[in-house]
């Protein structure tokens, strides 16, 4: 596999037991997997051709505000990855894509006490969530915030669409 030299925007570590963002300790992303023939790689493996590459591709679009990502940047969020064979980038444009619904921007105070995401306006009279950390008892709400980030549609090279649902 290939890491990104570039240094994600997401994803520091903590400077201390006081917190904070330690931004000399930050990690790198997964830019491509190669696949190689054993008896290619063997005799020579800098010069070795891959037989298949898978590509991913990112954006920062996901939980805005992260105390852990860059001012302005999400989250790291996979948009889409792409399979090439044997060296041949054309079919790099027929990429599998990924869409996510329900993307509220990121407050390490909005969750109940079981840690699932829970805006504060949902509470009786707006009370604090540390205040009140029980979960939403209404299921339209309940199930809205349980979506919160994930994964809903997956677009195949050929157009197809898959729907993810969620119980």
């Amino acid at each position: 596999f290939v890491l990104d030299t570039a240094v994600r925007k997401d994803g520091y570590g903590v400077s201390g037991e006081d917190g904070g963002r330690d931004n000399n300790a930050a990690l790198k992303r997964l830019k491509e997997i190669n696949l190689y023939s054993k008896s290619d790689y063997y005799k020579n493996p800098l010069k070795a051709r891959p037989v298949k590459t898978v590509k991913f591709y990112y954006s920062y679009s996901l939980c805005t505000g992260s105390e852990s990502s860059l001012s302005g940047y999400g989250k790291l969020t996979l948009d889409s990855l792409a399979f090439s064979y044997n060296g041949n980038k054309r079919s790099e444009k027929n990429k599998y894509r990924f869409a996510y619904n329900n993307n509220p921007a990121y407050n390490s105070k909005n969750n109940d006490r079981w840690g699932s995401y829970k805006p504060e306006t949902d509470n009786p009279g707006s009370q604090l969530n540390a205040d009140y950390p029980y979960a939403v008892q209404n299921k339209t709400k309940a199930d809205a915030n349980a979506a919160a980030w994930n994964l809903t549609k997956i677009t195949l090279p050929g157009g197809a669409k898959m729907s993810i649902d969620y119980e």
